[in-house]
């Protein structure tokens, strides 16, 4: 089906995307959190590392890149399409420089890594950066559309409320949008279970 016929969600499926998205903030966030701690030996540390910034990776590419396959989420989805002029462009200039890297090194078997000279993953900034734009784009929702963020705000709530030992590894939720009355956090380690 070209892009222009494509079937708008229904409401149960846009809830059910949104706590996708919830999911890859939670994964994303737990990974980072790990980082922070420390105490991994080599093969975990890797492991945690390559997981946080694939998790990422599915955030960027929601957030700022634009989906040339129909069965991708798509922030259009949700929302009439988010202004660039109101997101973050710190943000999002950044992780537009950070998106080939992770896509070249991690996520593909490329030329990129058999280099001599190896990036420097900036794994706990990447979070804060993709943090800072899940949040932008929450309240851009809230505003311009008539779905219920709910579910996704439970995450980032949840999230930000998680104890840690390193405090800036993961950016604050702000909002003027979302009241914490009513919202049912999870009782598992997992808000997906």
């Amino acid at each position: 089906m070209p892009r222009d016929e494509r079937l708008p969600l229904s409401e149960d499926e846009k809830v059910a995307g949104l706590h996708t998205i919830g999911y890859e903030v939670w994964m994303m966030g737990q990974c980072a959190r790990m980082l922070a701690n420390g105490g991994l030996d080599e093969v975990v540390h890797n492991t945690v590392v390559e997981s946080e910034l694939l998790h990422a990776r599915q955030l960027i590419e929601f957030l700022i890149m634009t989906s040339k396959y129909d069965s991708d989420l798509r922030r259009t989805d949700f929302a009439p399409e988010w202004p660039v002029e109101k997101r973050p462009a710190d943000v999002v200039t950044r992780l537009k420089a950070d998106y080939p890297l992770i896509h070249k090194h991690l996520a593909h078997l490329t030329r990129e890594r058999v280099q001599p000279d190896l990036p420097e993953w900036k794994y706990q900034a990447i979070p804060n950066d993709v943090m800072t734009l899940v949040n932008a784009w929450t309240n851009h929702v809230d505003q311009a559309a008539e779905v219920s963020t709910r579910e996704l705000r439970a995450y980032l709530l949840w999230e930000r409320q998680t104890p840690m030992t390193t405090s800036s590894v993961i950016a604050t939720t702000t909002s003027t949008s979302f009241d914490t009355v009513d919202v049912v956090f999870p009782d598992e380690r997992s808000p997906k279970g």
